[in-house]
Parts: structure tokens; C-alpha cells; sequence
């Protein structure tokens, strides 16, 4: 008998044992609630299933998220065990359940850590929310706290705080906006992981075997450490959505505390001289100590600049420089330029101190009473131009800090890349550091100070801006109508030295409207009631109506232009300008507009004249200034470009008269009597009524056709309308048509004559009606 194989049974053995820690972490109850808590506490409902939902559990404790963590922690350190005794040869599946499992046992554990975390929010924003009540509650019984200051300092380090708050409601509504959009969002999440869960779970329990049920028991395991690790997460999201609540509602009972003490110091405390000659003795006192600092720079620089000079000489005159020489300039140059910024950044501290003090001037000016309304109103864009200047040196002044400390871990890695082969160039490399360091801390005093100055400027510009809003209605509409008057009055350019203002625009612009309108009523006055009465034909008095209305309007606009003193040398400046752009920009407007003028004084067309170009004829309507409206006989209206009438071949009907000639073409049989044919169109032409006997009609034999004799009779009218001349001849036709049936005379139509060349007779064959061939 074969004795079995020792390396076989102890692989046999792990396998077992890895499935025996699978069954015991979904069967045994115990460790079913260690590795799975299904019921989330901090959620009502439970497991998420949709059969009978569970009662509602109570919030999670800290203590129970501490119990939790530990077994936590050793299922994980469990799984690390298993997957370090499972042998190489295990199969994939194994292996990878186990790695997949330590992964989701360490996130939880992170998860859990966040929880705590979250709780020590939680109880600290508690704590003091509750402090900042009981603060509130005494503030509103009407007795302030003992340890309180009644001070001017006190006051301003309140308004102060009421300006950074107002500030940051922002940020903190984007926070809290934010944790609740992550709290929707790990809902979300935890519903689908719930789903997976219940389909493995699905899945385990309709396996048809035993074998198929232990291949989908690891991917039901891993399902329900998911479910339990987005639960975890929803219960952190909903704490720091809490937390985020709860801090909204302190930060909004601490505007309400500053609110109370702000209002309690202003009835008590006021911005006094002596206040102020202490404000002004501090700037005094800070601006001696820096320029006695700004003098023991300069000494200090110039020892350093002459340290680099020398230490440069020795590098210019060393052929092959040792590195410890080269690091020695390096750390001379950058100490030099550290005092070289020192100087630079005193001397801009000191030129704030000054300015400050003219800040504390109006302050005092402002908390006093002692200023108005349009004195603050010019402060305000001072204040905001300046605050602007800061925010833009605090960029540049960061912009140089980081580039210094960039500079810093250069030097660090230099130093460690050194080691300790080269003694004296490491310890160059050193003073170089401390140079780098010196600089740095100087800029960071440097943004200090910066900021200070910033929120001092933002507080003031709080305070004018409420001064400037506690004012009665009259001060409004007194400041509306200075500004009013600062706008109407401002001066837009001045020509001749007589300035051009926004009022003389106005008027100006106002008297021209007026001019146009009463130029066009005028115009149209003159053309449809004075001219009429002397007998001026309708396309004369259109003529005279648009020059008209183009000579009123240049007069009322030069008439504006006088009244309201614009003077008239403003064009002779602008006369450049507005011949290029006539010239280039409005060449082919003015192009039309100069051809109406054309159209309007030659007069080759007229209103009412019946014309032809580009193969449509029509009636003139109207003649404007930069083109020419026309009616054509199908009643469509034509709008053509006025040029277009001087540039290309026009037909003018009615250019002299209204009389114009017309024909008719009739073609007879042959061997009518030609006389008697001509006779006919003759007297049918005289007997129309709009036909002119003067001069008379004319008959003409014009031609032998091929299929008949061809007569024209021509005729003349005098026509109104584009539709009279086609009247007349349709009237004319139907005349002659009548005519022509009483005498006998046949009106002729096409004839054809048809040979055929054959070599031989033609066959002609009868078919019957029963299609029987008949010869």
C-alpha cells in the first residue's frame, strides 16, 4: 500500500482550514455580528432588506464604534495570518478572496478611526456651542460677564471678528452644502452595495450542490464586508453632516453674541482723542524701533556686500575652484540678498506706518461723528483701492516665499547628496541654509504684517460703509442728486477750449429728435397740400418733399447744435475721421444716397413713371435716399439700389409723356382680301376709346409667313397704370377676333405638308371589325 505524500495531506489540511474560517464567518452567530453588524445602529431600518424592516436602533456611541474597531482589528490581523500560511500552490481563487478581504478590513478600520475623529468634533463643538448659550443667556439678562472689557480695544477686536465672519459665511455654507451632498451621495452607495449583497446571498442559497455553493460563498462574504464598509461610511458622512450643522449654529449664535456685546460697547465706548494720541504714540514708537533696525541693516549689509566682493575676487582668480570655495561665494551672496530683502521689507513697513497714521486720523474722524456724508463716500474708493494694493502684495509677497523655500529643499538634498566627503563645503552649504531660513522668516513677518493691515482696511471699510448707510431719506435723494449732477455735468471733450458736456449731449440730441419729426411733417405738408395748389405734378412734389426734408433737417440740426453751444469746429476735427469712414466703411451707402440726390435733381425717373431695368418693369412709388421703391405689374415690390439707376440701362415709359405706342401682330389665311383685311384693323383700332386719333392708327402688311399673312396694326395710348396698355389690347382682340367672323375672314394657324419618298407603291390593307383582313 502507497504511503500518502506529506507535502499533498498538509495542503489538504490549509484548504480545510481556510473554508472552516469561511463557514464560522457566515454561520456562527457571534462572529456574524462581529464581521457583518448588518444593523447599523446609526441607521433605522437595519439590514436594508424589504421584507419586514427592523425596529429602530438608537445612535451609535463612541464606545460601541471603539468595541467595534477592536474586533475589527482582529478579524484583519485573522485574515493577514491566513493568507501568510497559505501555500504558494493554493489555488488563485483562495489567494485572492483573502487580499480582497484584508482590503476591505483595513478601509473599515479606517473608517472607523474617522468615526472617532468625528465624535471628538462632535462633543467639542457641543461644549462650546453650550458655553457660547449660557454666555448668550447672561448677555441678555442685561449683565455682562465679569472678565469683560468695556474698552475701545475690546470694540475693535469685536468688529474685527464681525468682519472675518462675514467674510467666511461663504466658505462655511459650501461646507455644509458639501457634507450633505456626500451624505446623499454614501446613501446612494450603501443602497447599491445592498444590492449586490442581497443578489449573492440570492445566489448562495439557490445553489444546486454543495460544490457550487462553496465557489459562491467567498463572493457573498466579500459582498457583505462591502455593505458593511458603505454603511460604516453612510453613518460617517450623516456624523460629519451633523457636525457640520452644528458648528453653522454656533458660528450663527457667535454673530449673535458679537451682535450683543458690539451694541453693548457702542452705547459705553467711544474712539476719544486720547485714544487715538495712544494709536499714534504705538505707530511712533514701531516706526523709531524700525528705523534703527533699517540702520543696523545698512551697516550689516554693506560688511556683507564687501564679504562677497572679496569672496568673488578669490573664485575670478582661482582656475580650477575648489567646491567648498564655490559654496563659500554661494552662501556670502545669498546673505547679502537676504539683507539686501531685509531693507526693502522695512522700508515698505515703514512707509505703511506712515500711511497708517492717516488711517487712524480718519478713523477717528469717522467713529467720532465728525464727518459727513460725501467725505466718506470719497474715502470709500480710497479704502478699496488700497485693500486691493495689499491683497495684490500678499500674492507676490507668498509667490517669493514659496520660491525661498523651494530654494530651502534644494539646499537640503545638496547637503545630503554632499554627505560628509567634503567637510568645508557642507558647512558652507549650511550657512547657506541659514541664509534661506533668515529670508524666509523675514518674508513671513513681512505677511504677517501684511495681514494685519488688510483686516485694520477691511474694518474701516466695514465702518464707512455703515456710517455711510445710517442716513435720513433727504440725505439720500441730496446724494442721488449729487451724483446726478456730477454725471450731467461731466465733461466728455472739450473743443476751442469750450467743453463738450454729457448735458449738451442731451439737449442736443433731444432738439434733433424734435427737428426730425417736425422736418418730416413739413416735408410732407409742402408735397401733399401747398405744391398741389401751383400745379406741381405728383412726382415733382415727391422730388421736393425728400430735398426738402433733408435741407430741414440739416438746418434744425445745425439750429441744436448753436443752441446748446456745441461748436461747430467739432466737425472740422472729426472731419477726418468721417471721410475714411465714408470712404471705406460706408462707400457704398453714401454711394446710394448721393445717387438719390442725383435721381431727385436730373430727374430721369419720377414717382409715378412706369420703368424697366434688368427685365422687370413696374411703377415708381417712391425715390428715398438710398433706394427706390417700385411696383411691378404682378404687384410685387422691387427695392433697388438708387446707384443702380445711373450705373445701368433704365426704359423710362412715361420719362416726357404718358403716351406711348403699342402693336398687335394677326396672321390670316392665304387668298383673303388684304383691303379688306386692312380695313378691318384699321376701324376696330379707331373705335377703341383709348386709342388716340392723333396720330392715328397704322395698319402694315409686314409679311408673307409660312403659314399665314402677317399684319400689324400699331396704335398710341396714354396710360396711368401698369395695367392699362394690356387692357386695351386684350380689348382690341377680341374686337378684331369679331370682326374677322362677320366679314369671313379666317385668322390663320399653323399648317404642315408632309412628302414621302418610297421606291415602291404603298400597301394599303382593310381589317374588319372582327379583325379579318379584307384586300
Amino acid at each position: 500500500m502507497p504511503r500518502p505524500n506529506p507535502l499533498s495531506i498538509n495542503l489538504l489540511m490549509k484548504r480545510l482550514w481556510v473554508h472552516l474560517v469561511l463557514w464560522l464567518s457566515l454561520l456562527s452567530p457571534a462572529a456574524g455580528q462581529a464581521a457583518f453588524p448588518f444593523d447599523n445602529p446609526l441607521l433605522p431600518g437595519g439590514n436594508g432588506s424589504n421584507a419586514t424592516p427592523a425596529p429602530q436602533k438608537k445612535a451609535l456611541t463612541e464606545e460601541e464604534v471603539r468595541a467595534q474597531q477592536e474586533r475589527n482589528a482582529q478579524e484583519l490581523e485573522q485574515a493577514k495570518q491566513s493568507l501568510s500560511q497559505l501555500a504558494e500552490s493554493a489555488p488563485q481563487v483562495e489567494n485572492r478572496y483573502l487580499r480582497d478581504r484584508i482590503q476591505l478590513l483595513e478601509g473599515l478600520d479606517l473608517i472607523y478611526g474617522d468615526l472617532l475623529e468625528a465624535f471628538a468634533s462632535q462633543q467639542k463643538i457641543l461644549a462650546r456651542t453650550k458655553a457660547l448659550e449660557a454666555e448668550e443667556a447672561q448677555w441678555k439678562g442685561g449683565t455682562p460677564p465679569k472678565d469683560f472689557a468695556v474698552d475701545f480695544n475690546n470694540l475693535d477686536r469685536l468688529r474685527g471678528q464681525e468682519v472675518e465672519a462675514k467674510k467666511n459665511q461663504r466658505n462655511r455654507e459650501q461646507i455644509y452644502k458639501s457634507r450633505q451632498e456626500a451624505a446623499e451621495e454614501a446613501k446612494k452607495d450603501f443602497q447599491t452595495a445592498e444590492q449586490e449583497r442581497r443578489r449573492a446571498k440570492e445566489a448562495v442559497e439557490t445553489a444546486k450542490d454543495g460544490a457550487e455553493r462553496a465557489a459562491l460563498e467567498p463572493a457573498l462574504a466579500l459582498a457583505q464586508l462591502k455593505s458593511r464598509q458603505a454603511e460604516l461610511r453612510l453613518a460617517l458622512r450623516e456624523l460629519e453632516f451633523e457636525v457640520a450643522k452644528n458648528y453653522r449654529t454656533f458660528f450663527q449664535k457667535q454673530q449673535t453674541l458679537n451682535a450683543l456685546e458690539i451694541s453693548y460697547l457702542e452705547k459705553r465706548v467711544q474712539f476719544g482723542e486720547e485714544d487715538l494720541k495712544r494709536e499714534l504714540n504705538l505707530l511712533g514708537a514701531e516706526s523709531e524701533k524700525l528705523s534703527q533696525r533699517l540702520e543696523r541693516q545698512q551697516k550689516e549689509l554693506q560688511a556683507a556686500a564687501r564679504e562677497y566682493d572679496r569672496a568673488r575676487k578669490r573664485l575670478d582668480d582661482t582656475p580650477s575652484p575648489a567646491p567648498a570655495l564655490i559654496e563659500e561665494v554661494e552662501a556670502k551672496r545669498l546673505a547679502q540678498t537676504a539683507l539686501e530683502q531685509q531693507g526693502e521689507l522695512l522700508n515698505d513697513r515703514l512707509k505703511r506706518l506712515k500711511e497708517l497714521e492717516e488711517f487712524w486720523k480718519r478713523r477717528y474722524r469717522l467713529l467720532s461723528g465728525k464727518t459727513d456724508r460725501p467725505e466718506i463716500a470719497a474715502w470709500q474708493p480710497q479704502t478699496r483701492q488700497y485693500l486691493d494694493q495689499l491683497r495684490r502684495d500678499e500674492e507676490l509677497s507668498n509667490l517669493r516665499l514659496n520660491s525661498l523655500r523651494n530654494s530651502l529643499v534644494e539646499n537640503e538634498e545638496k547637503t545630503r547628496a554632499k554627505g560628509d566627503a567634503d567637510p568645508e563645503a557642507k558647512r558652507w552649504l549650511q550657512q547657506q541654509k541659514e541664509a534661506l531660513q533668515r529670508n524666509i522668516d523675514t518674508m513671513q513677518d513681512h505677511l504677517a504684517s501684511l495681514a494685519l493691515t488688510r483686516k485694520l482696511y477691511e474694518k474701516f471699510l466695514a465702518e464707512q460703509e455703515t456710517r455711510y448707510a445710517q442716513v435720513s431719506l433727504s440725505d439720500r435723494m441730496s446724494r442721488i442728486w449729487e451724483r446726478f449732477l456730477h454725471v450731467w455735468n461731466y465733461e466728455l471733450t472739450s473743443v476751442d477750449d469750450s467743453p463738450i458736456t454729457v448735458s449738451k449731449v442731451f439737449f442736443a440730441v433731444i432738439l434733433m429728435v424734435f427737428g426730425l419729426m417736425l422736418a418730416r411733417r413739413l416735408s410732407r405738408m409742402l408735397a401733399e397740400r401747398v405744391l398741389p395748389r401751383f400745379g406741381v405734378t405728383p412726382g415733382v412734389a415727391a422730388a421736393l418733399r425728400t430735398l426738402s426734408f433733408y435741407a430741414l433737417m440739416l438746418l434744425f440740426v445745425l439750429t441744436a447744435l448753436h443752441l446748446v453751444r456745441v461748436p461747430l469746429t467739432l466737425f472740422a476735427v472729426l472731419g477726418g475721421a468721417i471721410a475714411i469712414g465714408v470712404g471705406f466703411g460706408s462707400q457704398n451707402l453714401m454711394n446710394n444716397f448721393i445717387s438719390g440726390l442725383i435721381l431727385l435733381i436730373e430727374r430721369p425717373i419720377k414717382v409715378g413713371d412706369i420703368i424697366e431695368t434688368d427685365g422687370n418693369a413696374g411703377v415708381v412709388e417712391q425715390i428715398g435716399g438710398r433706394s427706390t421703391q417700385i411696383r411691378t405689374f404682378n404687384n410685387i415690390h422691387m427695392i433697388v439700389p438708387n446707384s443702380a439707376f445711373l450705373e445701368k440701362s433704365v426704359v423710362n415709359w412715361t420719362l416726357s409723356d404718358n403716351m406711348i405706342r403699342s402693336n398687335i401682330r394677326v396672321g390670316v389665311d392665304y387668298g383673303s382680301n388684304t383691303r379688306q383685311v386692312a380695313d378691318i384693323l384699321k376701324q376696330a383700332a379707331s373705335e377703341h376709346g383709348k386709342v388716340l386719333q392723333t396720330p392715328e392708327p397704322i395698319v402694315l402688311f409686314s409679311d408673307f409667313g409660312s403659314d399665314s399673312l402677317v399684319f400689324d396694326v400699331f396704335f398710341w395710348l396714354k396710360i396711368q397704370t401698369s395695367l392699362e396698355r394690356r387692357l386695351v389690347e386684350s380689348d382690341l382682340r377680341f374686337m378684331i377676333e369679331g370682326a374677322f367672323r362677320e366679314a369671313g375672314v379666317n385668322i390663320a394657324y399653323p399648317q404642315r405638308d408632309v412628302h414621302l419618298d418610297t421606291v415602291k407603291p404603298l400597301e394599303v390593307r382593310v381589317v374588319g371589325s372582327n379583325g379579318t383582313k379584307k384586300s
